[in-house]
């Protein structure tokens, strides 16, 4: 195989046993689980309010939004990415 999968699998032999919740290609530990259940709804929540913003706002006032929300989280990831 020449993916990536393989190389990186390695990890999988030095976790304990009791920690593995599933195995197909990798292992998902109880951590891995609940931040899964926590961010579900939080994507779900935003996912909705998406759809209905929307809705209600024409594609320019779309646009003009996402535009607001990329120029107000940038300079937060610029940050935090040095």
């Amino acid at each position: 195989m020449s993916n990536a999968l393989p190389s990186n699998t390695h990890w999988r032999r030095d976790l304990p046993n009791d920690r593995i919740v599933a195995r197909r290609d990798g292992a998902v530990g109880g951590h891995t689980l609940r931040l899964f259940v926590i961010g579900l709804p939080v994507l779900l929540a935003g996912t909705w309010v998406g759809l209905q913003l929307n809705a209600q706002l024409d594609e320019a006032g779309f646009r003009k939004l996402v535009l607001i929300l990329l120029l107000m989280l940038g300079p937060g990831f610029v940050v935090r990415g040095s």
